[in-house]
């Protein structure tokens, strides 16, 4: 698959493509309604399948605060590629873009790629101060593409949206938030130095820091850890470790089942299962070592139903 940085001087690219846009946050279920339309429409045609998104959320733009995030920038990639997209293209949502009105958001942002279909959610929203939506766009004449529209995907009487997934990650409704993804809710990135408390315990855990994930809420989950395309299991801890070593920021601990090597530096997945229980302080370490112990013992018995 062909990724493309562009910004708004550059996007001159001629070659027809079914082209669906957004920020596509989780790239849940309802976004994957709409990559698969698009996939569809492209393979008809004959023409490319390709996906137009940013680099930042354009609310954060808008609004000057960052936006939580259920994927970053390289999960999304994977997992769009994953459902038949073969280029994305992906541009710098500044000021520039935002300034746009709806009329010239088309005629300058959009109509430099040669766009045959263009697919969008039903909540797709464009120009300055979002004036321009999904109807008015299928109202617009003379544009030099065909417009499709998806509707919503419902789940439970109520739509998939990612501003959904974000409150059920931050309650702790990780099964539920993982339905509505279509798949696992993870957390990438590098192992951090720690205090080394949790080997002082007898369960030592690589550290990752959140960054601009949504936080999920503080307690242990069960875990499927991915290192270097190997599958292992594990509890994670959310939360600011209260018992002992405080820290400001929340951060993600994750103690990996039969697993004795070096991880600092090093580049893994942390995919979050099920969630066991709330953070909570004890009196000593004796104390939460022996619930991590139960912990550890809960998890192990249900990891056959998790896999």
């Amino acid at each position: 698959m062909k990724v493309k940085y562009a910004d708004i001087q550059s996007l001159i690219i001629q070659e027809p493509r079914a082209l669906c846009i957004g920020f596509f946050d989780g790239v849940h279920l309802g976004h994957q309604a709409l990559i698969k339309e698009t996939v569809r429409l492209a393979t008809e045609a004959g023409i490319t399948a390709s996906m137009l998104t940013f680099a930042e959320p354009p609310r954060s733009v808008v609004s000057g605060h960052k936006q939580p995030l259920i994927t970053d920038n390289e999960t999304k990639i994977k997992l769009v590629e994953s459902f038949g997209i073969s280029e994305i293209i992906v541009v710098e949502f500044d000021r520039d873009i935002m300034s746009l009105s709806a009329e010239d958001f088309i005629h300058k942002f959009l109509k430099p790629f040669e766009i045959k279909e263009l697919i969008c959610g039903f909540d797709f929203t464009f120009g300055k101060n979002g004036s321009g939506t999904a109807d008015s766009l299928v109202k617009m004449q003379d544009l030099p593409f065909n417009v499709h529209v998806i509707p919503a995907v419902n789940i439970d009487g109520a739509k998939v949206a990612s501003s959904r997934i974000v409150d059920l990650i931050q309650k702790g409704e990780i099964k539920e938030a993982n339905a509505l993804l279509g798949y696992t809710f993870a957390i990438t990135g590098k192992v951090i130095h720690g205090l080394k408390n949790g080997q002082e315990l007898g369960y030592p855990t690589a550290n990752l820091a959140l960054k601009d994930y949504v936080h999920p809420k503080n307690g242990v989950y069960a875990s499927r850890i991915i290192i270097e395309n190997q599958t292992y299991y594990g509890m994670s801890n959310v939360g600011v470790r209260p018992t002992i070593s405080l820290v400001k920021e929340p951060l993600l601990e994750v103690n990996i089942f039969d697993f004795k090597h070096d991880l600092y530096g090093k580049k893994i997945e942390v995919q979050l299962l099920d969630f066991i229980r709330e953070e909570q302080k004890y009196a000593n370490k004796c104390e939460l070592q022996a619930q991590l112990s139960r912990d550890k013992e809960r998890i192990m018995s249900c990891i056959s139903t998790l896999k």
